[in-house]
């Protein structure tokens, strides 16, 4: 690495971090107070108050990161340009793409590293810090009334049409049973699944047994009466409702779709693939952010490089989340291809960030 990548690279880390840390520490504030009379109401120790926030943290970074790079960017860019060192740069021969290269890469760095801790961190650390607020903080269940509601418990897949928390009810539930191989083998159709006495207990069950293909085989049987193996509790489904794929990684979501597509409706398939998308493209958000704010930081020549750091941070990175989010909710209306609409948001970024290091004198 070149003495001036170096230089320019130090510059954006040391910003990033200064910017990713005060976002942190806005959000855990803010969290506080938000959680402060619950906290105060369960009587919840202070080290579990530490151990919450601490499990916490990979999700807290995940959300600030992506963020923060753009500001840390358009901040350091600003200083090199209020001070003439962009076109002493390109008064030595450098291109505006090769001193983007560090950032880049950085930019990169960091997406690697958000996957990572999507796929190996995070999950574990949300269903800790899950348990945590169930155990010590929510005592009370959730009184609205939750409507087509998946989740996966070992190896059944449940659809449910109706979940109340309060009378601790799944009603109209498909539940599809694996074998040990992940295919779909049984099919059972139950009027209600109700929590009594710790476990949960089905009534007017009718099962069906299936072939590789999803289809039925044999003469379907019927039970009055059977106990379900279901590892959370209704308190715990809660925090599960219409989340199917937070607590899945890449891996699983991919044998998700590869397992239930057959048996699952057009709907629920169509949301996995978007869910499964949205995984892989999330890390990279800051990639394809930093991408396309350099051309827009390169032309900062303001003297208060900080608040034009900050408003065009907020201003990009809401057109991100803007793009991403009504992309996804077509995706989910069925007017865009599920397997696109995830990518939508990216795309532009990086298409708009390579034109504008192109088309920039």
């Amino acid at each position: 690495m070149r003495i001036l990548d170096k230089y320019v690279v130090k510059k954006v880390i040391l910003s990033y971090i200064f910017i990713l840390l005060s976002f942190i520490g806005l959000h855990i504030i803010i969290d506080l107070f938000t959680n402060l009379s619950d906290f105060l109401h369960a009587k919840t120790p202070v080290h579990i108050m530490l151990k919450y926030y601490v499990y916490s943290l990979p999700l807290m970074f995940q959300r600030t990161s992506t963020f923060s790079l753009p500001i840390a960017i358009l901040f350091s860019i600003g200083e090199f340009n209020r001070d003439n060192e962009i076109v002493s740069m390109r008064a030595s021969g450098i291109s505006i793409l090769r001193m983007s290269m560090p950032i880049i890469y950085f930019a990169l760095f960091l997406s690697f590293l958000s996957l990572f801790i999507q796929e190996k961190v995070l999950i574990y650390s949300q269903k800790k810090a899950r348990d945590i607020k169930i155990e010590f903080v929510e005592n009370k269940h959730e009184k609205n009334i939750v409507k087509n509601f998946v989740f996966r418990s070992k190896n059944k897949l449940f659809f449910v049409s109706i979940f109340s928390p309060q009378e601790n009810t799944l009603k109209n539930v498909i539940m599809l049973k694996e074998n040990s191989t992940g295919e779909i083998k049984e099919k059972t159709v139950c009027q209600t699944i109700v929590y009594e006495n710790n476990q949960w207990k089905a009534k007017d069950l009718i099962s069906y047994q299936l072939d590789k293909e999803g289809k039925i085989v044999n003469q379907p049987s019927s039970q009055k009466e059977r106990i379900i193996d279901i590892g959370d509790k209704p308190q715990s489904l809660v925090f599960k409702k219409n989340a199917f794929g937070e607590y899945l990684s890449i891996k699983q979501l991919r044998q998700e779709i590869k397992t239930i597509g057959k048996a699952a409706s057009s709907t629920f398939l169509n949301n996995l693939i978007i869910d499964y998308n949205k995984k892989m493209a999330d890390p990279f958000g800051s990639l394809f952010l930093a991408i396309g704010i350099l051309p827009f930081a390169l032309q900062i020549k303001k003297r208060k490089v900080g608040i034009s750091a900050i408003a065009g941070g907020f201003i990009f990175g809401f057109l991100y989340y803007l793009i991403s989010s009504v992309s996804i909710a077509l995706g989910k209306a069925g007017v865009l291809i599920p397997y696109l609409s995830s990518w939508v948001g990216p795309l532009f970024f990086l298409v708009m960030g390579i034109s504008g290091l192109i088309l920039i004198k």
